[in-house]
């Protein structure tokens, strides 16, 4: 991949990490996950291992946008 797109990929996923809906949502999901696992039952292990990979797959894919912003601020730094 060149810098350029390099570059091209960080602004994209700076402009999704960055959009309102795109946080609202981010939070929303972690609550709701978070919540069902919470108040699932203690006998209920399957369930609540469930929603904690749930939880975390969230999690995953920001930090997957976060490197492809940071991979980005990388390469405008490289074609400076």
């Amino acid at each position: 991949m060149t810098l350029e797109e390099e570059r091209e990929r960080g602004a994209r996923a700076k402009a999704i990490l960055s959009e309102p809906i795109v946080i609202e949502t981010f939070d929303v999901i972690r609550a709701k996950y978070f919540d069902a696992w919470r108040t699932s039952g203690e006998a209920d292990s399957k369930l609540r291992e469930h929603y904690f990979a749930l939880f975390n797959a969230v999690d995953e894919f920001e930090q997957h946008l976060t490197s492809v912003l940071k991979s980005g601020e990388m390469a405008i730094q490289q074609m400076k």
